[in-house]
């Protein structure tokens, strides 16, 4: 028999570390057992390497910005991909709606990125009288 088996104490089955020596142990299927301290340190690995919690990013982050907003055609032969839509007029204008909805939100992320002292400070036009 091993260890764990002789004693009636749960450990940790990734670091081996007692019940008594960790603040918290998560119960998973067949008696396996996992301390709040891997859990924080699987969490760091996940979130170095983009994986969040639920998120599909890093665990608190923004969505990422692509390096460039697709076409209104290249939008069209994604959509064409699917079999379940039918290519047509409402695909266009579908595509051309989400292009333009992209270039608005990224745009202003990364108009928010630079600083206010940075951007140029318009001119208001002056109103003259003509009679």
């Amino acid at each position: 028999m091993t260890e764990n088996q002789t004693t009636d104490e749960i450990h940790c089955s990734f670091c081996g570390k007692a019940e008594s020596e960790v603040a918290r142990l998560v119960e998973g299927i067949d008696q396996a057992f996992i301390c709040d301290e891997c859990i924080m340190l699987g969490a760091e690995i996940l979130a170095e390497e983009g994986f969040g919690v639920g998120t599909g990013g890093a665990a608190g982050s923004t969505p990422p910005i692509p390096q460039r907003v697709p076409s209104p055609r290249e939008l069209v032969a994604h959509l064409d991909e699917y079999p379940r839509h039918r290519p047509g007029p409402g695909q266009r204008v579908l595509s051309v709606a989400v292009y333009n909805h992209y270039k608005r939100v990224f745009k202003g992320t990364r108009a928010a990125r630079r600083s206010p002292a940075s951007r140029p400070q318009r001119r208001r036009p002056t109103k003259t009288k003509s009679n």
